[in-house]
């Protein structure tokens, strides 16, 4: 919750403009696309003897050989391997090609003022701040070095961005390793200090279609930052933070996919009692169930895992209103969706689960927090 506040209204603007087709059901992360920034004629920014394009190759390395000795079933993709020029936009289609379930974009900054130091990390946006519009105008001019550029970028992209960026579909994910990984250059690089996430049109990021987030590893025009970032120790801590961030998101995602996934449990309990041994609900809101304590009450359940989840709409393929019990004879959780003690409502809360991605959820009933036939709970509610 350390960044969240900053951009937490563009965020929910952004989600509510994504189309309800756009949220499909996640898979499993398993593909990783790192795009070290610059290379070949393009130099990126410079210290007093570092080059960007240099140290952000070496830290792209030493992140993809992290991730690939600790999920060897996980395909790493570079960009660019070695010192060559990359078009941006082939850089974010690389991405989309392979399906990448995160695209990491590496690069360093530079200042003029040479006390200017810290981490920071991008989103997809519009940001119009003065300050950072000069920061994405230094990297999307690398545009203008390439072959056939008008060609290639011939439509106006940055009005294209400010249109289509709050349809990303991916911006929650991107939003949660960027914070991620911020917390980690925070408490492990004390001495960069942390810049936030920021959101601008960076057209490296807008090209991809997949979760993607461009991180700035701290300024080469800093001495001290650009001894630290063209160090193997320091290299080697960067790389660190990226690999910590990266399986934290995965098992966020992937814990969502199986929470998604999983096969709905069977209602009915040991010796035909329905849920013994369950506890309690808590729900996600904090907003009681309606109507009195020893009301009929209908949710939906959407999934069963032996995983305990957070309730978190991200989580849930979007869904709030969560609640969850605990099958103590079974040693598994159930995790609901909405509740009402209107039958008809709960139908139209049971369309929206299915809609978002939870084919198998179904109906089900309480009454003073143990679960009873649904049958017979309507005809009490009618009572």
């Amino acid at each position: 919750m350390r960044y969240w506040l900053a951009i937490l209204s563009v965020f929910f603007w952004a989600m509510m403009t994504v189309p309800a087709a756009a949220q499909d059901a996640p898979d499993k992360v398993d593909v990783l696309v790192i795009d070290p920034g610059h290379g070949g004629k393009d130099p990126g920014c410079h210290g007093k003897t570092a080059l960007e394009k240099d140290v952000v190759l070496s830290v792209a390395r030493k992140f993809g050989k992290l991730v690939q000795g600790k999920y060897p079933d996980v395909k790493v993709v570079y960009t660019r391997s070695d010192d060559r020029f990359i078009e941006l936009w082939k850089r974010g289609q690389i991405a989309n090609d392979n399906h990448a379930d995160l695209f990491v974009s590496i690069h360093c900054n530079a200042v003029d003022n040479p006390s200017a130091k810290g981490t920071e990390t991008w989103l997809r946006g519009s940001q119009k701040n003065a300050a950072n519009l000069a920061e994405v105008q230094r990297e999307n001019a690398v545009i203008y070095q390439e072959q056939n550029h008008e060609a290639n970028y011939s439509q106006s992209w940055l009005d294209v961005v400010t249109a289509t960026v709050h349809q990303d579909a991916g911006f929650e994910n991107s939003l949660y390793f960027a914070d991620e990984l911020q917390g980690l250059y925070k408490d492990r690089i004390p001495a960069s200090p942390d810049r936030g996430i920021k959101q601008g049109p960076f057209y490296v990021l807008w090209k991809s279609a997949r979760p993607s987030v461009l991180t700035e590893l701290g300024f080469l025009s800093n001495p001290a930052e650009e001894k630290f970032l063209s160090s193997e120790a320091g290299q080697d801590k960067v790389a660190r933070c990226l690999l910590d961030a990266f399986s934290k998101y995965k098992e966020r995602i992937d814990s969502r996919v199986e929470a998604s996934s999983a096969p709905v449990a069977d209602d009915a309990g040991p010796g035909g009692d329905p849920d013994a041994g369950e506890t309690g609900f808590r729900a996600e809101s904090g907003m009681p169930d309606q109507g009195d304590a020893a009301s009929i009450v209908f949710k939906v359940q959407i999934a069963a895992s032996s995983r305990r989840l957070e309730l978190k709409s991200y989580n849930f393929n979007g869904l709030s209103e969560l609640s969850r019990s605990y099958d103590a004879s079974r040693g598994m959780y159930k995790y609901y969706y909405s509740s009402s003690s209107s039958y008809s409502q709960i139908e139209k809360a049971l369309l929206r689960a299915k809609q978002a991605g939870y084919s198998s959820a179904f109906i089900v009933a309480f009454e003073d927090d143990r679960s009873v036939p649904v049958d017979k709970a309507r005809s009490k509610a009618m009572q």
